[in-house]
């Protein structure tokens, strides 16, 4: 044989020996699983990052780039360079850019960061909202409050709904198409006809029921009843106008831990043409009014929505009220820390995420500092599981659910409920991945046959066989 030949001859073998060998010790072959459709990240990550945060400076770009989905205020757009999406995108090509806007009210004043400016006078640039209470800024129906009175919601007693009980900020009436063009427009005139126009736009307090958004209760959506149809409307005909200019769509749906926000998610799921994304605001653990974790039933179904979707993607955000690396009490009396709160978190994510569509997001931090910071964990790239190799399983012991689930190279468990369980058998000898420990390399790990998961609590297990593929750790 001539050279070339036998090159390619030795190269066939190579390839064919590789094969073979992850056969023989349960892997899929590398190469196969990288080209699994849908399959990028094994932990798919988002970054919320609000105007109350630092001026992004270069250095902050490498981070940004780690991300798959970002949302940032239009006014970020200039902030790196002139252009920080370019520069973002340069490290990293496929990240989208989701702008930031409110959906179903409308602001007169401000009462953050502009320290109470009237949105009529602001910068465009510097809004959130469509504004334009009484200046239109060119918009072809005329200002809201004098022009289109009809669009603002009103109480059984006559009076405009506020939101979040404040004065300066008023409640549209989401379920009109006619508000859905003046929504449009205001928004294109502001964000998609601009520079800082991004893959898509987020819209906030879109809450598939009235309890997860706090408001004066509008007679037009007075019950449940009223209120699921008329925001399910909002979000398709915004989906539909956006989707038609070529912009995709995230909304901050959220509800899924109850019953009838959890259909919603799936009835929207449904739809021909719904949002490209939906969002859970607190996912498996949240911080509102100390640290929580949901009854195992309201848990339960968070992990299982995400599996269920087929046309839009879950993004859930986590949090917890602790500071970065503190300790302190859950509601039900019992210790916690920042880093059990996350690997829950995690480990519930990873329980139920879809992994042949891969369309679920992850995003975890402290509301002790809000979204005013870029939350990035050494987890998000440490861990690798590979691919999923079936759903969540449930295994009892001594009357306590433990729910797991097993990877191609290892394994999560889980325990969403008020009782520590000892003494769980594992499947196969494993390495056990702690924060304490993430950046060690697995192989200096000892090995374990067993683990002992406390309430709510999370196990992030890879395989001993497997430890050295993390490798490139020293």
């Amino acid at each position: 044989m001539n050279t070339t030949r036998k090159v390619w001859v030795a190269l066939s073998a190579m390839v064919v020996l590789a094969a073979l060998a992850c056969q023989l010790h349960g892997q899929t072959n590398p190469a196969t699983r990288a080209a699994r459709p849908g399959r990028r990240r094994f932990i798919q990550t988002f970054l919320a990052y609000q105007a109350a945060g630092a001026k992004l400076v270069p250095g902050d770009a490498q981070r940004l780039a780690k991300f798959d989905l970002i949302n940032f205020g239009r006014f970020r757009h200039g902030e790196i360079n002139g252009d920080t999406y370019a520069a973002v995108r340069a490290l990293n090509p496929s990240v989208q850019i989701y702008i930031y806007q409110h959906g179903p009210d409308v602001w007169v004043q401000t009462g953050g960061y502009e320290g109470g400016s009237f949105t009529d006078e602001m910068d465009v640039a510097r809004l959130n909202n469509i504004a334009r209470f009484n200046n239109a800024r060119g918009h072809s129906m005329g200002n809201l409050n004098i022009d289109n009175p009809d669009l603002f919601l009103l109480t059984a007693e006559g009076k405009r709904c506020h939101t979040y009980h404040r004065d300066y900020r008023y409640l549209m009436d989401f379920g009109s198409e006619k508000f859905h063009t003046y929504w449009l427009e205001a928004t294109a005139a502001d964000i998609l006809d601009r520079p800082w126009a991004g893959d898509g736009i987020f819209i906030d307090n879109t809450a598939a029921m009235q309890w997860g958004y706090e408001c004066d209760t509008p007679a037009k959506y007075s019950t449940d009843n009223k209120w699921v149809p008329g925001m399910h409307k909002f979000q398709l005909g915004i989906s539909a106008l956006l989707h038609a200019r070529g912009v995709k769509l995230w909304t901050n749906t959220c509800c899924t831990p109850s019953v009838r926000g959890n259909a919603e998610w799936l009835a929207l799921d449904a739809e021909p043409d719904p949002p490209d994304l939906l969002g859970e605001e607190g996912a498996f653990a949240h911080g509102w009014g100390g640290n929580k974790f949901y009854p195992e039933n309201k848990w339960k179904r968070q992990v299982d929505v995400m599996g269920k979707l087929t046309r839009c993607g879950a993004t859930m955000f986590c949090h917890t009220s602790l500071a970065e690396s503190a300790s302190g009490i859950d509601q039900y009396k019992k210790p916690v820390t920042y880093w059990q709160t996350l690997y829950y978190a995690l480990g519930s994510f990873l329980l139920g995420k879809n992994d042949e569509l891969n369309n679920a997001y992850f995003y975890f931090f402290t509301r002790s500092t809000g979204l005013t910071r870029i939350y990035w964990y050494d987890e998000y790239e440490r861990i690798d599981l590979g691919a999923a190799l079936g759903p969540y399983q449930v295994t009892r012991f001594g009357g306590t659910n433990i729910y797991w689930r097993q990877f191609e190279r290892g394994y999560v468990y889980v325990n969403p409920t008020n009782n520590d369980v000892s003494s769980i058998s594992l499947p196969a000898a494993c390495k056990q991945l702690a924060h304490e420990t993430i950046n060690d390399h697995p192989v200096r790990l000892p090995d374990i046959k067993s683990i002992d998961l406390k309430s709510h609590h999370a196990a992030i297990l890879l395989k001993s066989a497997f430890a050295v593929d993390l490798g490139a750790i020293p």
